[in-house]
């Protein structure tokens, strides 16, 4: 792992140019770095040297930053060595990374709320489509249904017997008896 001059590791500025929170446009001139990459069959990026990389990965490829991006490549990153050899910055492109980097934490914590706000939404859908089918139930007079929930809300499970036997049916085992499911239907 490089350290370059602003005490960054080469993971951590290829995290942060790689990151999906910023767009093409931001980048700026830093879009047109050369960068090192090659791709396994999976769709995933690694760096030439990245024990990662494995024998099925395709030969190793040259291109600018902006244009690995927009192979949207940059979404699929190997975790170890960040996905691609990043060329030793200069003083004025180890600024921009600076400056990018101060843009993620408001981004990244705003795609969380709307993450949230996602599962709530999806929860909420969830417990209006399960109304939905028991009031369709109860519409279609489907008994057995209702039956099955009312079976489940009292602890027991609505499709599962259990009941305690012994291996012999002829009573000589001295065993300890044994539970048994038996799906009822």
């Amino acid at each position: 792992m490089i350290i370059n001059q602003a005490g960054k590791s080469s993971l951590q500025v290829s995290e942060i140019l790689f990151s999906p929170l910023l767009t093409l446009d931001e980048l700026g001139p830093m879009g047109h770095i050369a960068i090192t990459y090659s791709v396994k069959e999976n769709g995933c990026s690694h760096s030439p040297s990245c024990r990662q990389r494995g024998k099925h990965a395709a030969e190793p490829t040259t291109t600018s930053l902006k244009e690995f991006r927009g192979h949207r490549h940059h979404e699929r990153m190997c975790r170890t060595c960040g996905g691609a050899d990043l060329p030793a910055l200069k003083p004025e492109e180890i600024a921009s990374v600076e400056e990018l980097a101060l843009l993620l934490p408001p981004r990244l914590e705003a795609a969380q709320r709307r993450a949230e706000a996602e599962r709530v939404v999806a929860a909420r859908v969830r417990a209006a489509d399960a109304l939905d089918e028991r009031a369709r139930a109860i519409l279609d007079g489907w008994e057995w249904r209702l039956a099955e929930e009312r079976q489940g809300a009292e602890g027991g499970s609505a499709d599962v017997l259990s009941a305690v036997t012994r291996c012999c049916e002829d009573g000589m085992c001295t065993a300890e008896p044994m539970c048994r499911s038996i799906r009822a239907r």
